[in-house]
C-alpha cells in the first residue's frame, strides 16, 4: 500500500481503521494459504528463505 499508514488507509477508503486492519489480516492470510499451496519453502545455503513450486504449478 505504498507505505501507508492504516489510519491513512481507512481516511482514503472512508472505513474505520479496524475495517482495514481485519481486511489487511485476511488478505495476508490468503497469501500466505496460496504460497503454501504453490510453494515448497526452505533456507539455502546462504540461510535465505527461498521457494520451490510444487509440480501442480510448474
Amino acid at each position: 500500500m505504498e507505505d501507508l499508514k492504516n489510519k491513512e488507509i481507512a481516511e482514503i477508503l472512508g472505513i474505520s481503521l479496524d475495517t482495514v486492519k481485519i481486511r489487511l489480516h485476511r488478505a495476508r492470510e490468503k497469501l500466505k494459504k496460496k504460497l503454501e499451496q504453490g510453494c515448497t519453502f526452505y533456507h539455502n545455503e546462504e540461510n535465505v528463505l527461498s521457494c520451490d513450486l510444487k509440480e501442480a504449478y510448474e
